[in-house]
């Protein structure tokens, strides 16, 4: 037992004024003549004990009074209490919105259920308490705010297809509560479990109470589509045959649960493949393999391509989407001498032009220029106004011409050079899927040296040879011109690559996937952030609703499906589309065990509960105790009655009878 108030209790000394006054009071008599005497003084003798006793339970009652009153306003407590019975305390509540949380429960989501049960809590909120409401896909809600705010960021948070980290959102709020002497800090937390939702760890202060209440789904298996890949490359060169791989993955109910015989999943699914919305294929296929479909050479343009199973568990993976860019015919500008390797690539790009998918032009715009060895740059086809073809520089066989070749990459502002490399020779390539590139031996190339940092995220390292150091990389230059440097001549004296049958495949890839610009992603995550492209212009989400964005800006998007993607080109404008799909980490029903959870937290004060009732009786962990302030009240008021009754005025039987007699 404790009090609130503990000066209050120093108003005790105040129970000695009415015995004082009891003690010292002195009865006042007076001369009365009457002739009876006998019989007021037989009156006297009979009522004298009753009114002593009377008289010292009336100071007795006057004294409790004062120490009732004295009590009360020391405001006791006793035992552990309720919710609302708690310190000041600082609340970091935090509402799974991850893309599991969307699985029904009976009629509603689990969401929906765990916004229900977080209005537990708000309604054992004190006007001393503060909250900060936190999502671990849209980061803080509120920031130290009141029940009321609490309430209004509540009904704001809605459910994604995004997956998040529940521990990395709550150390991201812990560093914006500032730490008050006097008030205590406790985490809630409303989630599945998911484990998928618990990666990292978070610290937490010593005395730091934990409570989590967890939300089961009707069902507790899910099947899904997990990956999806489209070859042999994006773009798709045109004319070629496209080739779409999808895993099926089923995963069993979470831990600790038994799915009777007869709701066994089957051991087979249906995969139906889409074609722009249209079902261009079907397959039957076991669980756990990947199913395979072809699709003619579509039409140059994008496309949406699209497997899909039957609903199962959770419904936004039952489907897996990419857009796909299928690609024109690039027109092909090249210049380069015999002597330094031009005659093959020459042959490899004549090769490409007899099967469809280039056109070499000298005349007129072009969308991609080969150079080979320095000067490439003022002989190759000229520039057209307003429009910069792709470049792809290849580096002289001769190494005197080299100086002049990096001032040439200087003139272009390509942050590359190439240096003499003593390093090279008898060197793989990593092909990155190219057929038969992996074969291919490098006897000589020149070391690229990076210059400056790159300038955004087209910048990369396409292909590396077999000691980690770059052989070809791509970036951009004056803001959308693509480069493409490679660190080997194509030389049968540098590389093999020249009279081998990857050759023409290899400068396909060069010339129809790497050097072509504007090209995005056609998958991502729901929930991963990327760079929209330089020239991009508006969003269309799958609801069909139009958003303009701007060339560049970081995009995050919350709900899974096809989004078309509006690109400002010289010619107008042109569609891209992007597929968005559910992380495999969200598919995954697995649950996180306790001993787990306790680690992520680094805590052992972490108490997992499944009900409402168990959830009320847990959160708030550090309690007053019960207030005894509305008992003491009660009870001072019934002994102002008595002390009421007892001071009042009253005759006795006998005196009256005695004066009759008289």
């Amino acid at each position: 037992m404790n009090v609130l108030h503990p000066w209050a209790l120093g108003l005790i000394a105040l129970a000695a004024v009415p015995l004082l006054l009891h003690l010292v009071r002195r009865e006042a008599r007076r001369r009365v003549p009457f002739p009876a005497l006998r019989y007021l003084q037989s009156a006297e003798r009979r009522n004298a004990r009753s009114m002593r006793i009377r008289d010292w339970l009336l100071a007795l009652v006057r004294v409790a009074l004062v120490l009732l009153l004295a009590a009360a306003a020391s405001r006791p407590l006793v035992g552990r209490g309720e919710a609302g019975s708690h310190p000041p305390t600082d609340l970091i509540l935090v509402l799974d919105n991850t893309a599991s949380m969307i699985r029904l429960s009976g009629d509603s989501s689990l969401l929906d259920a765990a916004r229900a049960a977080a209005s537990l809590t708000l309604e054992r909120f004190g006007p001393e308490d503060r909250i900060w409401l936190v999502t671990p896909v849209d980061g803080i809600a509120v920031t130290g705010g009141t029940a009321e705010d609490a309430a209004r960021g509540l009904e704001s948070i809605r459910g994604s297809d995004a997956n998040g980290s529940i521990p990395e959102a709550i150390e991201l709020t812990i560093s914006a509560v500032p730490k008050i002497e006097g008030r205590v800090r406790e985490v809630q937390v409303l989630t599945d479990l998911q484990a998928g939702s618990f990666s990292g760890s978070v610290r937490l202060d010593e005395g730091v109470s934990v409570p989590v209440l967890q939300f089961i789904p009707d069902a507790t298996e899910n099947g899904a589509v997990t990956t999806l890949d489209v070859g042999p490359s994006t773009p798709i060169p045109p004319g070629s045959a496209a080739t779409v791989t999808a895993r099926l993955t089923m995963w069993p109910g979470g831990e600790g649960t038994d799915t009777p015989a007869d709701d066994q999943p089957p051991v087979e699914v249906d995969a139906r493949l889409l074609l722009d919305g249209r079902t261009a294929g079907i397959q039957t296929a076991a669980w756990g393999s990947d199913v395979v479909f072809s699709i003619p050479a579509p039409t140059p343009g994008s496309h949406v391509v699209r497997v899909e199973i039957d609903p199962t568990g959770l419904r936004a993976d039952d489907g897996r989407q990419t857009g796909i860019q299928v690609a024109d015919a690039a027109r092909v500008a090249f210049h380069g001498s015999t002597d330094q390797g031009g005659s093959f690539l020459e042959r490899a790009l004549e090769t490409l032009e007899s099967d469809g998918r280039i056109t070499l032009s000298m005349q007129g715009p072009v969308d991609v220029a080969i150079g080979v060895g320095p000067g490439s740059r003022n002989r190759v086809a000229a520039r057209q106004p307003g429009r910069e073809p792709s470049i792809v520089l290849v580096p002289p066989l001769d190494a005197l011409a080299l100086p002049a070749f990096n001032q040439e990459l200087s003139s272009l502002g390509v942050p590359w050079r190439a240096e003499l490399d003593p390093r090279s020779g008898g060197l793989r390539i990593d092909g990155r899927g190219i057929p038969g590139l992996d074969d291919q031996i490098v006897s000589r190339r020149y070391g690229l040296q990076a210059i400056q940092a790159p300038r955004s995220a087209a910048d990369s390292v396409l292909l590396r040879t077999s000691d980690g150091e770059p052989w070809a990389v791509r970036g951009e230059i004056s803001g959308s011109t693509t480069y493409v440097l490679l660190a080997s001549p194509l030389h049968p004296e540098a590389t093999g690559l020249p009279v081998g049958v990857a050759m023409v495949e290899f400068v396909d890839a060069v010339v129809n996937r790497w050097a072509r610009p504007g090209d995005p992603t056609g998958s991502h995550q729901a929930g991963e952030q990327f760079s929209l492209p330089p020239k991009a212009d508006s969003l269309a989400g799958p609801a069909g609703r139009t958003v303009r964005v701007e060339g560049g800006a970081p995009w995050r998007p919350r709900l899974t499906g096809n989004w078309r993607l509006t690109l400002r080109t010289d010619d107008g404008t042109e569609s891209r589309f992007i597929g968005v799909n559910v992380s495999v980490s969200e598919s995954d029903p697995t649950l996180i065990g306790a001993a787990e959870l306790s680690r992520v937290f680094d805590s052992d004060a972490v108490r997992i509960v499944q009900t409402e009732s168990d959830w009320e009786d847990t959160i708030f962990a550090r309690r007053r105790g019960k207030d005894l302030r509305p008992t003491l009240i009660a009870v001072v008021l019934l002994a102002l009655v008595f002390e009421a009754f007892l001071a009042a005025p009253r005759r006795s039987r006998s005196s009256a009878s005695s004066e009759t007699h008289a």
